[in-house]
């Protein structure tokens, strides 16, 4: 499944569930997904606070939880850190479909 296949199922998904579809959610779906590797909650919550200045770490990791839930991320053990990594085993390389930018 393409990367952008995988984001729109994610946002289809919150739809769905009746969930808020947020820039926030998006973001962080969008990151998730063109990140080569897997990224610890702290790391995530950098790269969104760059684009959304005054979020907290508590909004990151309940959407990080959100989406775990729902299925679209999983965790993994990186150098005794707990990570999150897209959970799509056939994910494709990461694109430039989601402008670096805007995350």
């Amino acid at each position: 499944m393409r990367k952008h296949d995988q984001y729109q199922e994610a946002i289809r998904e919150l739809v769905k569930h009746g969930l808020r579809v947020t820039m926030q959610r998006k973001s962080l779906i969008a990151l998730i997904l063109q990140s080569r590797r897997p990224l610890t909650a702290m790391e995530l919550y950098q790269r969104m606070e760059q684009s959304f200045k005054g979020m907290s770490y508590g909004t990151v990791y309940l959407n990080i939880k959100l989406y775990k839930d729902l299925g679209f991320i999983e965790p993994t053990l990186v150098d005794e850190e707990v990570c999150y990594r897209t959970s799509f085993r056939e994910a494709s390389p990461p694109s430039d479909l989601f402008p670096k930018n805007n995350l």
